[in-house]
C-alpha cells in the first residue's frame, strides 16, 4: 500500500487554493448583485407605498383655482409635521423625510412642484401657480447602493378628494 507523500499533499492543497479562489470571487459578486436588487425592490415598494398615500390626498387645500401660490407649497396651519393624517392635500408632503421602521437603512425625501402646463419635466417659476402639480420621491438605499427615483404628476382637474 501506497500513501500520500508531504509533496502531494502541498501540490493538492496549492491546486485546491487555485481552483476555489476564482469560486469565492464568484459568489462574492453575485451575493453582492443579488442584496442590490433586492435594496431596489424594497426601494420601489417604499416609494409607492407613500406615492399612494400622497395621492389620496386632494390636489390643493382649495377646491378649486385658484390654488396655492408656489411659495406657500408645504405645511398648513392645523398640520403638525409627521403626522401624515393632519396631511389634507398634497403640496403637505413637499419636503417631508421618510424614515421608516419597516425599512431599516432605507431614507426617502418628498418634493412637490407646479410644472408648466403641459411640460411634466419644467418646474414653474412663476410667483402663482399652475394647474400641474408634480410629486418627486427619492429613496436612498442602503450601503451606498444609490437611489431610486419615481415621479407622478397630478393635475387640478378632476383630482378633488375632499
Amino acid at each position: 500500500m501506497k500513501g500520500v507523500t508531504l509533496i502531494e499533499l502541498v501540490i493538492s492543497i496549492v491546486v485546491f487554493a487555485l481552483v476555489i479562489t476564482p469560486l469565492l470571487l464568484v459568489f462574492t459578486t453575485v451575493s453582492h448583485d443579488t442584496a442590490g436588487g433586492i435594496y431596489i425592490s424594497r426601494a420601489h415598494a417604499l416609494a409607492r407605498c407613500y406615492m399612494e398615500l400622497i395621492l389620496s390626498r386632494s390636489f390643493d387645500e382649495n377646491n378649486k383655482s385658484p390654488w396655492t401660490p408656489r411659495g406657500s407649497l408645504g405645511l398648513d396651519s392645523g398640520e403638525t409635521a409627521g403626522d401624515l393624517s393632519s396631511y389634507d392635500d398634497i403640496d403637505d408632503f413637499d419636503g417631508y423625510t421618510i424614515t421608516d421602521p419597516d425599512y431599516p437603512g432605507f431614507t426617502a425625501t418628498i418634493s412637490v412642484y407646479y410644472v408648466v402646463d403641459g411640460n411634466w419635466d419644467t418646474a414653474y417659476t412663476g410667483s402663482n401657480y399652475t394647474n400641474y402639480k408634480r410629486i418627486d420621491l427619492v429613496v436612498t438605499l442602503p450601503q451606498n447602493f444609490g437611489t431610486v427615483k419615481i415621479s407622478n404628476g397630478v393635475t387640478g382637474a378632476g383630482h378633488d378628494i375632499k
